[in-house]
Parts: structure tokens; sequence; C-alpha cells
């Protein structure tokens, strides 16, 4: 006596390779579809790309350029718009191969529309920072670190590139 299941199952087993050898299109043989339509001809399509720009644009808000740990200090200097040429040196107090790639990151964020601020940050083990900015304020704050237990505080450096239409007016830094 035959069952069912065994009949429904050579059925299935010989349909399945005849539809794929007949060539007719099926959920196993048929082409993917297109998710876009072909570009007519003169189209951007045909352009070459445009050149990359090498000008750094301004930051739309704050962008964190620099964060580097200073030592096991006990404070440093207070948050500051180091902007100017020659303004973050103050701020650099670890060593000096690190203290060069802040310069670097300084340097490389002077744009015109972008202001530049760094804040020395007491902490433990953090791993970054973010920038909080007020309707009258902007102060920084570590990230990263939590749970951790140092001996002695840790002195970290953030310095961020801020958008000049997102530094409030008049300004206070720090808390």
């Amino acid at each position: 006596m035959l069952r069912w299941p065994a009949v429904a199952a050579t059925v299935v087993l010989v349909l399945a390779p005849a539809a794929c050898a007949s060539g007719r299109p099926n959920s196993y043989n048929a082409p993917a579809p297109s998710l876009s339509a072909p570009a007519p001809a003169g189209s951007a399509g045909d352009q070459p790309a445009p050149p990359l720009s090498r000008v750094p644009q301004p930051p739309a808000r704050s962008t964190l350029i620099a964060f580097t740990l200073l030592g096991t200090r006990d404070g440093g200097p207070a948050p500051a718009e180091v902007t100017q040429s020659g303004a973050i040196e103050p701020f650099l107090l670890g060593p000096p191969a690190q203290m060069q790639k802040v310069r670097d990151a300084v340097d490389a964020n002077r744009t015109p529309g972008t202001r530049i601020f760094a804040f020395a940050l007491n902490g433990c083990m953090n791993t970054g920072a973010s920038l909080v900015i007020g309707p009258d304020r902007m102060y920084a704050q570590l990230t990263g670190g939590v749970g951790a237990e140092c001996f002695a505080a840790q002195l970290f450096l953030a310095v961020f590139a801020v958008g000049s239409n997102a530094v409030p007016s008049p300004l206070r830094l720090g808390r």
C-alpha cells in the first residue's frame, strides 16, 4: 500500500528538476529584480564624478578632534578657546609626541567657520569626551571609565572643533 507523503515527495522531486531544465523562469532560476532603472544616455551616470574637495568643512555642531591622557595630575588649565595659533600650548602637559598630535589636530581644524575649545578634565580610565552646548554655556564631560577605580586622578585633554553658528553668545565655558 502506498502512503500519500511518499507519493507527494516523489512528485515534488520529479517536478522541481523538470521546471529548472525547461528554461522557463521560476523562483529558482529567475534573474534578480533590478533595484534601479538604467540611467538614460547623457545623464549624470555617464559623467565623471566631480573631484573631491580637500577643503575641510566646518562641523555642523561639534567634533572631538583630540583626546589624550595628560597624566596623574590634580588639575589643569581652565577651559578656553584655542582657535588662535599657539593658544593650545598651556594645555600640552603630556608626552611630547602625543602633544604634537594634538597640535596637528588643532592646526588641521583651524578653518573659517570653526572655533576650537580645549578642556582639561579629571577622571579615571575614561575613553572619550562629549561636549554639552547650552543656551549660554559649553562644557565637556568625560565618557567611558564606568566602574573604574584609580589610585590617583587622571587628567585628560579633550579638544573640540565647533561650528561658529553653534557657539552660544554670550559664552561661558565650564560648568
